[in-house]
């Protein structure tokens, strides 16, 4: 999507064209409006920004649909048991991913399966008798009412709040400095070729993707996420402790 903002008009009508034939229209409408923006005057973000917005934004929707799918697998369970296997596994193959079937059945439609082609095997067990066309009627709507009703009651979609406080630099953002004055931080500006030098407070090893945090006090704070190794439990420890509540038991 990056890619496609700094075609040409002519390049870009035509990734546009493709998109929606192929019935991707909603990243059709995202990249006309993102191209909106990028024509508007100035200043705008840099590529690598775009990049990591968006990446953090799909991350973000594809949680959402996850749960969303997991919590209404959950709230069929106990329906489910009553149907007969295939049309058990015709409901979960509905379910079975964040893929165009999941959407067309929000959409209202009723999916029809091709065991050689869209039915997924893990989700079918022997094609012995086609499911009637009332019986797919019957089990997407049902499938899509206990969506709607997660989507409604459980699992609400995130939203963005008024007051943006944070902004994220991977490895390629951002250069570190250090000296005999102190650590410094060279962050990617909205120039090209202009970084920002933050000056920081003490030295620490930095690495991977930072976010740099504002509060409403407007003073800056730097996150680092350095991975963390769990702790190794004392197996011998472990048995001493056992051997103890089992001696206080005897007694």
């Amino acid at each position: 999507m990056v890619t496609a903002l700094s075609r040409t008009p002519v390049e870009f009508n035509q990734k546009l064209a493709g998109l929606r034939a192929n019935g991707k229209t909603a990243e059709a409408t995202l990249l006309t409006l993102l191209r909106e923006l990028k024509e508007t005057s100035g200043p705008h973000l840099r590529a690598r920004h775009w990049k990591l917005a968006l990446e953090e934004t799909s991350k973000m929707a594809l949680t959402h649909w996850k749960s969303v799918i997991a919590e209404a697998k959950k709230e069929l369970a106990d329906t489910l048991k009553r149907f007969h296997d295939q049309d058990r596994h015709y409901a979960y193959w509905l379910l079975c991913g964040i893929n165009r079937q999941f959407f067309e059945l929000l959409d209202g439609k009723v999916l029809v399966p091709n065991p050689d082609e869209s039915f997924d095997r893990n989700y079918c067990l022997s094609y012995d008798r086609p499911l009637s066309s009332k019986t797919l009627r019957s089990i997407a709507g049902i499938v899509r009412r206990t969506v709607n009703r997660v989507r409604r009651d459980i699992v609400c979609y995130p939203r963005t709040k008024t007051f943006h406080n944070r902004i994220d630099f991977d490895s390629s953002c951002y250069k570190v400095r250090s000296t005999e004055a102190g650590q410094f931080l060279e962050l990617m500006s909205l120039q090209p070729g202009k970084r920002i030098c933050l000056r920081l407070k003490g030295k620490s090893k930095i690495r991977g993707t930072l976010q740099l945090i504002r509060d409403t006090a407007d003073t800056y704070s730097l996150r680092v996420y350095v991975p963390q190794q769990c702790e190794k439990k004392d197996r011998c420890c472990h048995r001493n402790r056992s051997r103890l509540r089992r001696d206080d038991g005897n007694e």
